[in-house]
């Protein structure tokens, strides 16, 4: 009776080293697939950027990459204290990405014109966001140009009009 329960238990601990290593092992695999990229939205109530992990799918170019991030971004937060960059229905149309010159094109449907009034940022805010996204988790991006419909923004801010965005880091947007 002895010698059936050692030999029970030695092949019930072969199949859970088996398991354990079989499960080791896709997860190494699948791992290399995925890359690791900070998304910024707003915090619900002071609207500070907040920033959220996510593992995204390795793309096989940098503009893919860059799409796929922005795609995410546009879908809004996993995080309950968080709130949506974008208002309702906005999408990204097209992007293109000039790899010798580091400068991105984003193109953004009309639908991010149509600010309710309940919604937290204006366009600045909401632009500021994204090329703090961008300029965080692709570094040596050297402009970002927007479009909204294929025209390109005009930001009113006070006596300022067509004032040109700067890359700045959170750590400048955050005080």
């Amino acid at each position: 009776m002895e010698i059936k329960f050692k030999h029970y238990l030695l092949i019930f601990s072969g199949i859970i080293v088996f398991l354990f290593t079989l499960s080791l092992i896709f997860y190494l695999v699948n791992r290399a697939g995925y890359v690791r990229r900070i998304l910024f939205f707003p915090e619900k109530f002071t609207n500070k950027l907040i920033g959220e992990e996510r593992y995204l799918n390795k793309k096989e170019s940098t503009e893919e990459d860059i799409q796929n991030l922005l795609e995410e971004l546009v879908y809004g937060p996993m995080n309950k204290q968080s709130t949506l960059l974008f208002p309702y229905k906005t999408r990204l149309v097209s992007l293109l990405f000039k790899e010798e010159e580091e400068v991105l094109y984003l193109n953004f449907s009309r639908d991010i014109l149509f600010l309710d009034k309940e919604f937290p940022l204006s366009y600045v805010d909401i632009f500021q966001s994204v090329i703090n996204t961008l300029k965080f988790n692709f570094p040596g991006l050297k402009d970002i140009i927007f479009f909204i419909n294929g025209q390109v923004p005009v930001f009113n801010r006070g006596e300022e009009s067509g004032q040109k965005l700067e890359m700045r880091y959170v750590e400048d947007m955050v005080k």
